[in-house]
């Protein structure tokens, strides 16, 4: 008994300790990652107050790494990303604290700089960027980096604020041409958003803090059986008054704020979490988890996922995690290596808001997901619309074809239902359904009446 204590005691640790690592930093780099940079800008914060001195945030991004990455694949695009980061230690010696946020962006935080320092090593930075090469094939490559540079002073800028100076300076740095570096310089206009978004970013942090982000749990129904298969997951906050924030509201605070890695770590442990708690009870329940290109961007999603699931003790195969389409084709590169990881994990994967974005049905090939959900403005008015019957009828055969589930979003009559049922579409969700609910329902819908006709002649004939 002993022994197994021991045994038991040293696994949890060991569990922890690779917990404490992914908190921290990056897997392929090595590097640290967001979470550990934010800590060190904040002490910086603090020390620049105190003493009085100014200190420098670059923000670097890559300029051709996606042409690399999806030319010659992920193994060459991951070499590439670990040389880069090699470069930049190097380039930095010692100067700075370099961290990568995922994907082909990483940042410098330089301590007692003034602009002169800050852009002297910019420069050194560019320099040495472009004399790299990266052989890949036979091929070489040269990847150059645009940086943006945020000071921080002693004025009243928190480590959100800074961030997302440095990262509008980067942007602007890609405008002018790329390969090159930009001090952020504020508009008026620029900084009216940016006022309103703060005020979003500390109530963020409170929820994320405080755990005043809540769960709300909407099913999805089998349309020919009315059976439920799954509920999707929905994040909400808690507002000063007790009333429900939609994310609608703070998402595009957290994505210009760089929170959407938090915001996705939270909500892929408590979502496990949850679906533990209720599998007690319902060992068939199934959740559906929304995350943000941020996370599929992030090395260690698969191995995160894969951590709290064995620490709630929840099989993979009760799993669906969704991006919406948009999103997936604009980091097509990253999406379609996480999708492939996290299928072999065994949770499967959903492509939420179909027909909205890009609506190009060829990459399904290269997004081999279990999943299509249509778009709901689409289904909103289905019952008078010819040609979106015709694309929803499209969608179901070629989604048949492929092996892939079609979900109807936005399903709010019976008329609609029965309509999608002879279509072709295999599941449904909207208030017709079921709205979100603190808890999952265990309601089962009724059968639409020409899907229930149907069902009962194709059983008088059998």
């Amino acid at each position: 008994i002993v022994e197994a204590l021991e045994s038991t005691a040293s696994a949890l640790g060991e569990r922890d300790a690779r917990l404490l690592r992914l908190a921290n930093h990056d897997v392929l780099t090595g590097l640290f990652n967001r979470r550990r940079l934010v800590e060190e800008l904040k002490k910086e914060i603090d020390n620049v107050t105190v003493n009085d001195f100014t200190s420098a945030l670059l923000f670097i991004d890559l300029d051709q790494f996606k042409y690399v990455n999806d030319t010659c694949g992920h193994p060459a695009g991951d070499r590439l990303i670990r040389k880069v980061a090699d470069q930049l230690t190097r380039s930095t010696e010692g100067r700075g604290i370099v961290a990568r946020f995922g994907g082909d962006e990483f940042a410098v935080l330089v301590s007692g700089a003034k602009k002169r320092k800050a852009r002297e090593l910019a420069e050194t930075i560019l320099e040495d960027m472009r004399r790299l090469a990266h052989v890949e094939n036979d091929n070489v490559f040269h990847v150059h980096c645009s940086i943006g540079i945020s000071m921080i002073t002693s004025d009243k800028f928190d480590h959100d604020e800074l961030f997302a100076q440095a990262d509008i300076a980067c942007r602007e740095a890609k405008v002018n041409g790329r390969n090159r570096l930009q001090f952020y310089n504020m508009s008026e206009s620029e900084a009216e958003k940016m006022v309103a978004d703060v005020g979003w970013v500390s109530k963020l942090r409170d929820a994320l803090d405080n755990d005043r982000f809540v769960l709300r749990y909407q099913p999805i129904v089998h349309i020919a059986s009315g059976r439920i298969t799954h509920h999707e997951v929905l994040l909400r906050m808690t507002g000063d008054n007790g009333k429900l924030i939609s994310p609608d509201a703070f998402l595009p605070a957290a994505v210009r704020f760089g929170l959407m890695a938090e915001i996705d770590s939270w909500m892929v442990k408590n979502a496990i979490r949850s679906l533990a708690e209720y599998r007690r009870e319902r060992p068939d329940l199934r959740f559906s988890i929304n995350l943000s290109a941020n996370a599929f961007e992030t090395q260690d999603l698969t191995e995160y996922v894969q951590l709290h699931l064995e620490k709630n003790c929840v099989p993979a195969s009760s799993v669906i995690f969704e991006i919406t389409e948009s999103l997936a084709v604009r980091h097509l590169s990253f999406v379609e290596r996480q999708i492939e990881s996290l299928r072999k994990l065994g949770c499967e994967l959903a492509l939420d808001d179909f027909g909205t974005g890009y609506s190009s049905f060829s990459y399904l090939q290269r997004l081999p997901v279990d999943y299509i959900k249509i778009d709901g403005c689409f289904i909103r008015d289905l019952v008078d619309k010819p040609v979106d019957q015709k694309m929803i009828k499209l969608i179901a055969e070629i989604g048949q074809e492929a092996g892939m589930k079609i979900i109807a979003e936005y399903v709010q009559s019976g008329p609609i239902l029965a309509l999608l049922g002879e279509l072709g579409i295999d599941m449904a969700q909207g208030f017709y359904i079921g709205r979100p609910a603190a808890a999952p329902t265990r309601k089962s819908m009724p059968i639409p009446i020409n899907m229930s006709q149907r069902q009962g002649s194709r059983n008088s004939s059998a």
